[in-house]
């Protein structure tokens, strides 16, 4: 029957080195988690706001940014993780105190794809991803439908877009004080959608409105 020799001293020591590295790398990749969805979850809420697609594409980036970061430090644990696998068995051939994960960077398991693309970052920062763009896409067509003031004749401000033509026929008009929208050449504002959606009639000639057609 065969004994494993005990590890000298020494080797002890560098073991604990290499695991208290090992310990700091996952430390880091868990507090990059927890802000990653901190911060993206502060920028996706303004984004949906403020219905700002430029917003919830950065919040995108910023997201693939901490993705990168945590899959780095997950990269380094496990580099480390292979060194202390190869000095831990008897008569190893690493040196003494040594910390370079160099000769382990071709190791399957430490490659960037595999990193990447890890069960616990995949589902987490893939998702995340996924959340921003569909938030992107979503307020971003918002803009695209949403009224915009325009000068029209007969009419200071005609609410005009895909979903409203300008002016046609029978009108309804929306008292400018009552919603305060499109105020003059100066001071064009947007027009809200649900700023237009209440009907307050207006005699005609009574001032400036906003028409939105019947």
């Amino acid at each position: 029957m065969t004994t494993t020799p005990e590890p000298s001293e020494a080797r002890r020591k560098h073991l604990e080195f290499l695991q208290a590295v090992i310990n700091r790398q996952a430390g880091n990749s868990f507090l990059l988690k927890g802000w990653s969805l901190t911060v993206a979850g502060l920028i996706y809420g303004y984004a949906a706001k403020q219905n700002a697609w430029q917003v919830a594409a950065a919040g995108v980036a910023v997201f693939a940014a901490f993705w990168w970061l945590d899959a780095f430090y997950l990269r380094q644990e496990r580099l480390f993780r292979c060194l202390y696998d190869r000095a831990r068995v008897p008569a190893s051939p690493v040196e003494l105190f040594s910390m370079d994960t160099r000769p382990y960077q071709v190791e399957a398991r430490v490659a960037w794809p595999q990193v990447l693309f890890s069960p616990a970052l995949r589902v987490l920062y893939g998702t995340g991803v996924a959340v921003g763009v569909a938030l992107a896409v979503v307020t971003a067509g918002w803009h695209n439908t949403k009224p915009r003031c325009v000068a029209a004749p007969g009419n200071p401000w005609v609410a005009s877009g895909p979903s409203l033509r300008p002016g046609v026929g029978q009108a309804d008009m929306v008292p400018d004080a009552v919603h305060d929208v499109c105020r003059d050449a100066n001071g064009l504002r947007p027009v809200e959608g649900p700023e237009i959606t209440q009907d307050v009639a207006r005699p005609p000639g009574a001032g400036a409105g906003v028409r939105r057609s019947g």
